[in-house]
């Protein structure tokens, strides 16, 4: 009887782990897929940021004449504000001395 229980007790624990294979493969077989999908999202965001990738130096380049033309804008625009200062400051000057000539030649 012994035997026999031991054959009985024995085919109990092969069967469960019969069992945990097939549940480990169940679940090996689910996160392939996941994993394919993951791959897959991995290169499509590759293939998508590539181009990008490719057209940062052109892009530094755009960035850097911007920035050269703004600042040319900015000298340009200071030069212009001394200039029409310099041309309010000689307007009023000459709109003083025509209106003290204008009261002396009166």
């Amino acid at each position: 009887m012994k035997l026999e229980d031991r054959v009985v007790r024995l085919e109990d624990k092969i069967d469960d782990v019969k069992e945990d294979v097939s549940e480990l493969k169940s679940d090996f077989k689910v996160h392939t897929a996941l994993m394919q999908e993951h791959v897959a999202g991995d290169s499509k965001i590759i293939n998508e940021i590539t181009p990008l990738i490719e057209a940062l130096p052109s892009l530094k380049e755009i960035v850097e004449e911007y920035h050269y033309e703004k600042i040319e804008s900015k000298k340009k625009a200071e030069k212009r504000k001394v200039v029409m200062d310099r041309i309010k400051i000689v307007s009023g000057i000459l709109g003083i001395i025509g209106m003290i000539s204008a009261y002396f030649l009166s």
